[in-house]
């Protein structure tokens, strides 16, 4: 009985200890999901392909609030072309959830950049799924459910 006891206890220890660590790890991989998020706009204004390419997942789609649909491919090629003149992408408001090797991040992007050679602003919520593959995270899907304009003289 007293090894039984023993036994209860260390697996029990043992148990306790194990979902420490992956209460620890979750929070490292939010923190990573939270950059590399964030580091995904920046290079969208500083048109760097290199990151997007590698943080993009070859089937990534993106679902934009007017219901235009891009892949990869399109998104990329937009994004460092001379018609995108993105000045910033700023995100607020982020939470991740993890699950293994996927995840979702929510979150609120405020974006400016020059459309027809005029000043724009405008917000988005967003909803984006992250996959681990190759030991990369790389974006999945990006959808946004809500979009509206942000007045240029309210941020002076």
């Amino acid at each position: 009985m007293k090894y039984f006891v023993y036994l209860l206890c260390f697996c029990a220890f043992k148990n306790a200890d194990g979902q420490r660590h992956h209460i620890i790890d979750s929070a490292k991989i939010s923190r990573t999901l939270d950059s590399i998020n964030r580091l995904l706009d920046q290079a969208v204004v500083q048109k760097n392909a290199a990151v997007l390419h590698k943080h993009y997942a070859d089937d990534f789609v993106f679902t934009h609030g007017t219901g235009m649909i891009d892949n990869k491919q399109s998104w990329v090629r937009f994004v460092t072309s001379d018609k995108a003149n993105y000045q910033s992408r700023l995100h607020d408001s982020v939470n991740v959830e993890v699950h293994k090797n996927a995840a979702v991040v929510k979150g609120k992007l405020t974006v400016k950049n020059i459309t027809d050679q005029k000043p724009n602003a405008y917000a988005i919520k967003y909803y984006r799924y992250y996959v681990l593959r190759n030991r990369t995270w790389q974006l999945l899907s990006h959808n946004t459910y809500k979009e509206w304009k942000i007045s240029l003289l309210d941020e002076q």
